[in-house]
């Protein structure tokens, strides 16, 4: 961000789009400045470690499942010729009960995987008591061996994790309810209700809608007024203050109804 001097020129560009909509020149320094954003967003990206582990509690099956499942696919990626060590995947493979892998074909490690899987799904339903079971026998093994600061943060896990739980609950009931997945969206085109459920005619239709609704703002008059330059996107809340409280006067150019609204406001 700072080799680049995007804020700066962010900035430099908000201060030449005065209105609406811009020049081909603000077009195009915008969207240059979009694609060099995303391409440091994935240069990053590329740079992060990547998480491997399942999306379920840790305990002795699931790590189990997860490390053969992981195995079959270090073995699929052996076959297209994507991994260095090939011995080391091998043993791996062995150490998690998978026999003879090298004579395994590449669909046969493809089933394996997809098998580890659906295992894995099955856990699901159990995985909360698996993790407890864990963290019990944990807490056995760190007592019998007097390892006392072992016990004490595996007791804090434990108590950690019996906290988020409840307090998940407590907000669950507590917190306002909360809208559900967007399965249709509906609109009126020519007088006549059309419904959308397809996730691409959904997206294509909110589209079109913000879209239309920016552009019927953007050509209100009081965009073309000098209030429009103290209310834009990089206002200040003072300004928006006095407007609101009375404390402003409206200026000349803005129009006689949208004065009276302002009169109204305040």
């Amino acid at each position: 961000m700072d080799v680049h001097m995007l804020d700066e020129r962010l900035d430099m560009l908000a201060q030449t789009m005065t209105t609406y909509p811009g020049t081909t020149a603000q077009k195009e320094e915008s969207e240059r400045l979009d694609t060099q954003m995303i391409e440091i967003q994935r240069a990053a990206e590329a740079q992060c470690r990547q998480i491997r582990k399942p999306d379920l509690p840790y305990s002795m099956p699931v790590r189990y499942w997860a490390m053969r499942r992981r195995s079959y696919n270090d073995l699929k990626r052996c076959h297209e010729g994507r991994v260095r060590n090939v011995a080391n995947a091998m043993n791996k493979a062995k150490a998690y009960g998978i026999p003879d892998p090298r004579n395994l074909t590449l669909k046969q490690c493809a089933d394996g995987a997809a098998y580890c899987k659906g295992h894995l799904h099955q856990l699901r339903l159990k995985s909360r008591g698996l993790r407890r079971v864990h963290l019990r026998d944990r807490l056995i093994v760190a007592e019998e061996l007097g390892d006392a600061e072992s016990t004490k943060a595996v007791k804090q896990i434990m108590q950690r994790e019996d906290n988020i739980r409840m307090w998940y609950f407590i907000n669950r009931v507590t917190d306002d309810p909360k809208s559900g997945r967007v399965v249709k969206v509906e609109r009126y085109v020519k007088g006549q209700l059309e419904t959308n459920t397809e996730q691409d005619d959904m997206v294509l239709c909110i589209q079109e809608e913000t879209e239309y609704r920016f552009l019927l703002a953007h050509s209100a008059k009081i965009t073309n007024t000098t209030l429009a330059e103290k209310l834009g996107y990089l206002s200040d809340a003072k300004v928006v203050e006095e407007l609101i409280t009375g404390r402003m006067d409206v200026p000349d150019d803005v129009d006689d109804v949208t004065a009276l609204i302002l009169d109204e406001i305040s």
